[in-house]
């Protein structure tokens, strides 16, 4: 569909009144001067079901195609405008705002802000203009959802979809389902429930199960993903799935070589202690408490690994019962106390009480030595008694290390998942939290992405379930067909993009690449790195972006003599954007010259921009980016940095200096930074001058008449 050609330029009363020496006349009369509008009014109250229900009326009566409001829009986020707007009888496709709370304005100088607003406003619309409306389609999604994994939290997550009426297909490496150690969570007090939902997973006809079997391949996006599963015997089938929950237990490895002794009845596992009680068949792994001053049992948590609050949540109720069961002196030596889950602070209080002894080592790990007569003794430093101590212990527990299951490696790179620093199923990542994966669809919950108990587990699975369901529940789901369009006739084939895509959203389909909506994040690094230019990003396309770059570099910063560097600031919109913003509100110290570029992530950043906007007239390019840890898209903020790097190596070559050029990484508060960084870089250009591209056309060909730099702490 072609963009708006017919619009109006709605501008909110009340907000503009109250907007400091701002010339509301001027700015009407500039509105009605552009090519692109054909009305220009003035409204109370925009955002109100009236003031909406008066701008459809007049987008009836002038037959407009499109509207520009410019209002206080601060308080409504984007989803709450565009149902108002559809609420109201309007397509949010062909309505765009623009906050004055985001106009850079001041309240000495009146030409000054009348000039800003008209340039903001000609940017708004001028991207307005070229943005291309988004078309949809209902797109079908299978029904069925992949849970891999055995123990409770599989069968949890396989029983919850099927009691939401999506089908389930249960994948496991293990012979059989359920996990009946204490260490999973299988205790008196959950074993009825437990063994209540083992049952529940046995019913073939409810829940498709494949014992000792593994995922072979692994392809296509959100909600058509295609499955092989093979067993051990070698036979395999293809499912069609539409999404996946990766529920596999991790192992619990007990390093007995760290600690010198061999595994035996001095030197015993948690888990191997908590095996022992209901089967009382055993022999006690300890001796019970026949001597006046018997040996402690000795808790080794930590030192040889991370510790976890589940480890110690299980060896403080595994010490209270030596100790008040079995009248069991006990020592626990720990290297970090994790009180912070829940009941976990009260559980070793309630181990205190009963006198249980707990001591902090710093300074490194104990050391266990075997005496003449083939004991063991233990030798820490106790910061309490500030002194070397040695403790014979009748035995010793020691704390496993929860690691991923050892098939998680290959199943993340199967899937192509991206997995944690200790091999877990899920990225290091701010935004994967709580239960995503870099692939929309695929959802890494409870035990897949580290200790968790069982309790908390089950709450992920049910969000997971969930998600799922909304996703494929009713069997098909609204897509866009041209988020993401592909000129074939300038399409090489060379599925850069495909191989790019931090969220697997691109597929291959007859050698070229196909986009899922469903998948699609938006971060445009496929358009910005495709080397034939065939790609565009709805509302980011390159049209939208150059028109922009256009208005900024010819505005004219002031009406009197004087004269700013121009500056142009790419900004990511999930950080920088919001830096910026903040920085305006807060009426921070900012260059009049500075215009505002948004793109949905700075792997965005096409390097034709950057040149572009050096060549049509721009003193300096800041490209502003998401911190790399916190980049919604992974991959996008290391991206703009090389390109950063390169295009200033460019500069170089063309005689301009490559500091004109900066990249920074911001989060979303850092309105002070973004400030900094704005004014820093204003004072380098007005030492180095103006860019001789810009005296070349046709702008002041004298240097910059304002040599102090700008003021820290005091506005415009």
């Amino acid at each position: 569909m072609t963009p708006p050609t017919r619009i109006g330029l709605f501008l909110g009363r009340s907000a503009a009144q109250s907007t400091p020496r701002l010339d509301l006349a001027r700015l009407k009369k500039a509105g009605e001067s552009w090519n692109q509008v054909n009305v220009v009014q003035e409204l109370e109250q925009i955002y109100s079901p009236e003031g909406l229900l008066r701008l459809r009326e007049a987008m009836i009566d002038y037959n407009l195609e499109g509207a520009m409001l410019v209002a206080d829009s601060q308080a409504l986020g984007v989803k709450t405008l565009a149902l108002q707007l559809t609420a109201a009888g309007l397509d949010p496709e062909v309505i765009e705002s623009v906050s004055w709370r985001d106009l850079n304005l001041t309240d000495q100088n009146s030409e000054l802000n009348n000039l800003q607003v008209e340039t903001v406003l000609r940017q708004a619309i001028a991207r307005f203009v070229h943005k291309d409306r988004l078309q949809f389609e209902d797109m079908s999604v299978c029904q069925k959802v992949l849970v891999l994994g055995h123990g409770w939290s599989a069968l949890q997550a396989a029983t919850q979809l099927r009691n939401l009426g999506l089908t389930v297909l249960l994948v496991t490496s293990r012979g059989e389902l359920g996990d009946k150690r204490p260490a999973s969570g299988y205790t008196e007090e959950t074993a009825r429930t437990l063994d209540q939902l083992l049952a529940e997973a046995n019913h073939p006809a409810e829940i498709e199960v494949h014992l000792s079997s593994r995922i072979m391949e692994f392809e296509g996006t959100a909600g058509q993903y295609r499955v092989l599963v093979a067993d051990n015997e070698g036979r395999s089938q293809t499912y069609q799935v539409g999404g996946v929950i990766l529920v596999p237990e991790p192992e619990l490895i007990t390093d007995f070589a760290a600690w010198n002794p061999a595994p035996g009845r001095r030197a015993i596992s948690l888990g191997d202690l908590e095996d022992w009680w209901p089967s009382r068949d055993k022999p006690a792994p300890f001796q019970t408490l026949t001597a006046a001053e018997p040996h402690p049992v000795i808790f080794l948590l930590g030192f040889t690994h991370h510790s976890s609050p589940l480890s110690q949540q299980r060896a403080y109720r595994a010490a209270l019962r030596l100790a008040e069961g079995y009248g069991q002196r006990v020592l626990v030596l720990l290297d970090h106390y994790k009180v912070a889950d829940e009941g976990l602070e009260a559980l070793s209080q309630q181990a205190r009480q009963a006198g249980i002894v707990f001591a902090k080592v710093n300074g490194g790990q104990p050391v266990i030595e075997t005496t003449d007569d083939g004991a063991l003794a233990v030798r820490f430093f106790d910061e309490v008694m500030n002194q070397d101590m040695a403790v014979r212990p009748e035995l010793l527990i020691l704390e496993e290390a929860i690691q991923p299951p050892g098939e998680a490696r290959e199943l993340a790179k199967v899937l192509d998942l991206q997995s944690d620093s200790y091999g877990f199923i899920q990225g290091d990542h701010i935004y994967n939290l709580p239960i995503y994966t870099n692939r929309t669809g695929i959802l890494a919950v409870g035990p897949a992405r580290g200790p968790i108990s069982l309790a908390g587990s089950f709450q992920e699975v049910r969000e997971a379930a969930l998600h799922l369901w909304e996703l494929l529940g009713s069997g098909s789901s609204r897509a866009a067909l041209n988020r993401i369009s592909l000129d074939r006739r300038k399409c090489a084939i060379c599925l850069t993009c495909y191989r790019l895509c931090p969220h697997r959203a691109i597929s291959v389909v007859n050698r070229r690449p196909v986009f899922s909506d469903l998948a699609c994040k938006v971060c445009g690094l496929c358009a910005a790195e495709c080397p034939m230019e065939a790609l565009q990003i709805h509302n980011y396309n390159d049209r939208q972006i150059q028109a922009e770059l256009s208005v900024l570099v010819s505005q004219p910063t002031i009406a009197s003599d004087a004269d700013y560097p121009l500056i142009l600031a790419i900004c990511c919109r999930n950080s920088a954007l919001e830096a910026a913003r903040l920085a305006i509100q807060r009426k921070l110290a900012l260059p009049p010259g500075l215009g505002l570029i948004e793109v949905p992530c700075a792997g965005k950043v096409d390097p034709n921009y950057v040149m572009t906007g050096f060549k049509a007239g721009a003193d300096g390019v800041m490209v502003l980016a998401c911190h790399p840890e916190s980049c919604r898209s992974y991959r996008g903020s290391p991206r703009a940095q090389e390109r950063v790097a390169l295009l200033q190596e460019y500069l170089q070559e063309v005689g301009l200096e490559p500091e004109r050029l900066v990249y920074g990484g911001l989060a979303s508060g850092m309105s002070q930074e973004f400030a900094h960084m704005a004014r820093q870089l204003a004072n380098r250009l007005q030492e180095f001058g103006q860019s001789p591209l810009r005296r070349a056309n046709n702008r002041e060909k004298s240097n910059f008449p304002h040599p102090n730099p700008l003021p820290e702490g005091k506005g415009i």
